[in-house]
């Protein structure tokens, strides 16, 4: 490892200065300024200037300098010592200067480490991280695991040879960090680096960092509070750009059910104005008003379907049983809005011992799924219980030593993380510890296919929301979302981009796309047909726990470990909005059915959150459908409730012009929220398993 060029030519330059050679000094500063660029204020403040001109012991520290430097080249110890007294110089520093100086030590840290696994020093290396980890945790913002993160990231590398795979060595190897300092605080630090023991330190921020120096006082604690440098995500700011650039096609598929049976609304709305039109008994004002209200359904019967879309790639036939159970359910479908909040049924686990890890629930809400560390898969049949307790059994006959009502799936070798039910509720996935993906069927309560391919745990698994459960994709340890076809048990496509675990994964409406979250902080959209990401999401400050599509395919909503929530525009990339409500883990995202007015989340802090997610939506619609009455007594009765919880916003006032505005605050007594589902007539589902607070110790 050589002497950096910049700090030779410094040194010849300061050697120059001393001896008074002037025309070499102007050569080598012409030399210097065309070759280094007026950002770089460091080398800058070395031009310009006869510092020290004929001050006593200078030419010492010259050949001092030189010396060190070289000595110290390549010698681990030297390098671990240098840091120690950069971080104790800091820690001494005035308590006005000490807050902005403080963030040029993880920077210098962590390339000091990187240099060192370099060496092939890992002692030196270890001492070093040991030493100073607490710090960099004590000081992440507002507890944030960003910086822990990538300190354990760092401490992963094992070898010299491995830098090049770690996520946040490659972020900080590709670019400068840039850090602003005041005026006063960068000649502090530029003194003190530029005393010869210090050079090897100098190196690293001169090649490293770069500083943004303005005039005023420091920035204080307050001001630096909410700023915390997210080094992968700047890293990766030119693929975003480039990727989020890419076409997409997210127009809903072409001849649905739903589009069907609001076709045939639409008609009976026209047929309707219509014949009140020809009445005869009418004056002139009403005929007008039949006759513009005939011209509105007839224009909304035409619109519907024209911005679909054909599939691109091969999906089962619609079975007609299918169908007609969903034509069946859609008149019943209450219409959502920030003034008709939905109702919700709670499902609480009592006695899991914290063995419950996910959770999943039929389109109907006739069976809930319960994914168990045991290995076991668990299904309880409400319908049945339900049906047990209406032929005169009491219920507690009907959840007695029996338990006709509760069917234990065998199988996984491992804990079950994930859990979702198909479409036409006849089959069930599981994704496992024992890194495979099972497939279940309801009828004949048994294990029908094994999908091995992952290397590592199966974090989750979803359905492609069709109806026939022909398509599936799973998300696992081994950084790869994959993509299956129940007929075979070879995936058909891999999803490779994720630096870290993937942990979540969701199916676009259209079934063309897929969205997955990662423990890398990153959310990615990926194109089925070619395998290849299209979107790149990056903003969140932790893990990606949940994601949820908008039923419009126009949005997509993602949650995070620390409690943070974000919407985004799929056509535009672009941020919607963000919430910060939830003070812990968000496990579970689902939009309303219909128009998606509605955003549902819950997590860990005991609550169910309903966000606006169409402001614009007009509220009472609810009315207009079968069962409207029914519809705005949920409403208010919600509406209460939200108001007892003190968490919501009452009447929809305020909140609901802002997009993703929170509407109500349910608590739970002590159940954390694992799951979340809307069914098709709108009722909101929720479940989790009770968590017992420690109890104190005795005496």
């Amino acid at each position: 490892m050589a002497l950096p060029e910049a700090e030779v030519d410094r040194l010849v330059l300061q050697y120059l200065r001393k001896r008074n050679f002037k025309e070499a000094e102007k050569v080598l500063e012409l030399e210097m300024k065309e070759a280094v660029p007026e950002q770089n204020l460091l080398i800058q403040s070395w031009l310009g200037g006869r510092r020290g001109s004929g001050a006593p012991g200078e030419s010492d520290g010259v050949v001092e300098g030189l010396l060190f430097a070289t000595a110290a080249d390549g010698d681990p110890e030297e390098l671990v010592a240098a840091f120690d007294r950069l971080a104790a110089w800091v820690d001494n520093s005035l308590e006005i200067y000490k807050p902005e100086l403080s963030r040029v030590l993880f920077p210098a840290f962590a390339h000091a480490y990187l240099n060192l696994v370099a060496l092939g020093a890992q002692a030196e290396a270890q001492a070093l991280m040991g030493a100073h980890r607490q710090r960099f945790l004590d000081a992440a913002v507002g507890g944030s695991t960003l910086r822990m993160q990538e300190l354990q990231d760092l401490a992963s590398i094992p070898s010299a040879e491995a830098i090049g795979s770690s996520r946040t060595a490659a972020a900080l190897r590709q670019r400068r960090l840039s850090i602003r300092l005041c005026r006063a605080s960068y000649d502090l630090l530029t003194h003190f680096l530029q005393s010869p023991r210090q050079l090897v330190i100098l190196s690293i921020v001169n090649e490293h960092i770069k500083f943004e120096v303005f005039d005023g006082p420091p920035a204080t604690v307050a001001e630096l509070a909410a700023v915390e440098e997210d080094l992968t995500a700047g890293a990766m700011q030119a693929d975003v750009v480039a990727t989020n650039q890419l076409p997409l096609d997210l127009q809903l598929l072409q001849g649905s059910v739903e589009d069907r049976w609001a076709q045939q609304q639409a008609e009976k709305a026209e047929y309707e104005a219509a014949q009140r039109a020809q009445q005869e008994a009418l004056t002139k004002k009403q005929r007008i008003a039949l006759q513009k209200a005939y011209n509105e359904a007839r224009a909304k019967r035409e619109g519907i379907g024209l911005d679909r879309m054909a599939p691109k790639f091969p999906l089962p036939p619609v079975d007609d049983e299918q169908e007609r159970q969903l034509m069946e359910e859609l008149p019943h479908r209450q219409q959502l809005s920030a003034d008709a909040l939905p109702s919700c049924a709670f499902f609480t686990f009592f006695n899991t011992h914290q063995s419950l890890n996910c959770v999943a629930f039929t389109s109907d809400a006739a069976v809930v799924a319960g994914g168990f560390a045991d290995s076991s898969v668990r299904l309880y049949d409400l319908r049945a219980r339900a049906q047990g307790c209406s032929s005169g059994a009491t219920a507690a006959d009907a959840s007695g030593a029996s338990h006709d009502w509760i069917s234990t799936f065998h199988g996984h070798s491992a804990p079950v993380f994930g859990l979702d039910f198909s479409p036409d509720n006849q089959l069930l996935f599981s994704a496992s510890g024992d890194g495979t993906v099972r497939l279940w069927s309801l009828e004949v309560q048994a294990n029908l296919a094994v999908y091995k391919g992952h290397q590592l745990p199966v974090w989750d698994v979803a359905a492609m929301p069709y109806f026939s459960p022909f398509y599936f994709a799973s998300a696992g340890a081994d950084r790869t979302a994959r993509l299956w076809s129940t007929d075979r048990v070879q995936p058909l496509r891999l999803f490779v981009g994720h630096t870290s675990d993937v942990d979540v994964v969701r199916w676009h409406p259209n079934c063309h796309y897929i969205a997955t979250g990662s423990t890398d902080r990153t959310v990615r959209l990926w194109d089925v047909r070619s395998g290849s990401c299209c979107r790149l999401f990056v903003g969140h400050k932790d893990k990606i726990s949940s994601l949820a599509f908008s039923p419009d395919g126009t949005s997509l909503a993602s949650a995070d470990a620390s409690g943070n929530l974000i919407a985004w525009d799929l056509a535009t990339s672009k941020r919607l909005a963000t919430a910060s409500q939830h003070k812990g883990p968000v496990w579970s995202l689902a939009y309303s059915q219909g128009d998606g007015a509605l955003l549902a989340s819950g997590g860990a802090d005991n609550t169910v959150r309903i966000w606006n997610a169409k402001p614009a939506a007009a509220g009472g619609a609810a009315g207009q459908q079968a069962g409207g009455a029914a519809g705005g007594a949920a409403a208010q009765q919600q509406q209460g409730q939200q108001g007892a919880a003190g968490g919501g916003q009452p009447g929809g006032g305020a909140a609901s012009s802002e997009p993703y505005s929170l509407l109500a605050t349910w608590r739970t007594k002590l159940t954390p929220v694992f799951g979340l589902h809307f069914t098709t007539r709108n009722l909101l589902l929720g479940s989790g398993a009770l968590t017992l607070p420690p109890r104190p110790p005795r005496g």
